[in-house]
């Protein structure tokens, strides 16, 4: 599914405005965070497969995967999950979302937490994000919710 992730992600590409190559890199622990999200995600019974971020996207995260949600259903959505090295690239790449975010307002969500950055997006521009749905899916990447 093509959509707003897509056109969000290359609009949040660039370089030169924050300097994030001088916090400490942890990539060891990063890889962990993201293999912990995966299992969660995993556990709640969604298939995980990689996510294309723009390779000349600066900062790049360390991993990137998403799965989708409700796929046989007209609410469905992609839901991305880039990890980055430092909560300050996170949050560098969160601004540069959220602008790029405003066209698809109605289409797309972009949460941090910490190193994290969540997108969800549809794959139309007609399209409409189901909040509740999103806000569920998020709460169990981030193990908020009990799983059976």
């Amino acid at each position: 599914m093509l959509g707003a992730a897509t056109a969000i992600a290359a609009a949040a590409c660039g370089a030169g405005d924050g300097d994030v190559s001088s916090t400490v890199s942890s990539r060891p622990a990063t890889a962990g965070v993201a293999a912990a999200i995966k299992a969660r995600l995993q556990k709640a019974g969604y298939s995980v497969v990689p996510e294309n971020y723009p390779p000349r996207s600066t900062p790049h995260p360390v991993r990137s995967f998403k799965i989708q949600v409700d796929f046989a259903t007209p609410e469905s959505f992609d839901f991305d999950v880039f990890v980055f090295d430092t909560p300050a690239q996170a949050a560098l790449v969160v601004r540069r979302f959220t602008a790029a975010e405003k066209a698809f307002r109605k289409q797309s969500r972009v949460v941090a937490d910490g190193r994290v950055v969540y997108v969800g997006s549809t794959g139309s521009a007609s399209a409409v994000l189901p909040v509740a749905d999103f806000k569920k899916t998020l709460a169990e990447a981030e193990g908020r919710t009990r799983l059976s």
